[in-house]
């Protein structure tokens, strides 16, 4: 049902907005199918599905700035290792075809690698490493 795959330090992302520590371990979130943590090949990709603010095939932009003016500031985590993931289908997800997530559905342990500063502008996302 699922493709196999995996997700590789420095090469996959997962941002929040809280300060996870210097190294933690993420759990699945519930309430998506199927339940894991999700991690994009860039950044931006990650906001892509971080808010899915989209209308039709086209990205609502406006939506995104109000969305961001809510708080700004995003913590980049990477896995400490290669981690065994799976790809998910756009038919259960839509904005994989945006982000091209990979999702690992156990627990997994990340290290920070940075901390950003996000913006909207000319309708793309702008991203400043703090």
């Amino acid at each position: 049902m699922y493709k196999k795959s995996s997700v590789y330090p420095e090469r996959y992302y997962h941002i929040s907005r809280k300060d996870l520590g210097r190294e933690c371990t993420l759990i699945p979130s519930e309430g998506y199918s199927p339940s894991g943590v999700s991690f994009a090949p860039t950044i931006a990709k990650c906001l892509s599905a971080v808010p899915y603010y989209f209308t039709g095939q086209r990205a609502d932009w406006e939506r995104r700035k109000r969305f961001v003016k809510q708080g700004n500031i995003w913590y980049v985590y990477t896995p400490v290792k290669k981690t065994e993931a799976i790809s998910i289908s756009s038919k259960m997800t839509p904005d994989v075809l945006y982000s091209k997530e990979r999702r690992v559905l156990g627990n997994v342990k990340v290290k920070r690698i940075g901390k950003i500063r996000v913006s909207v502008g000319y309708n793309r996302w702008k991203i400043d490493w703090l």
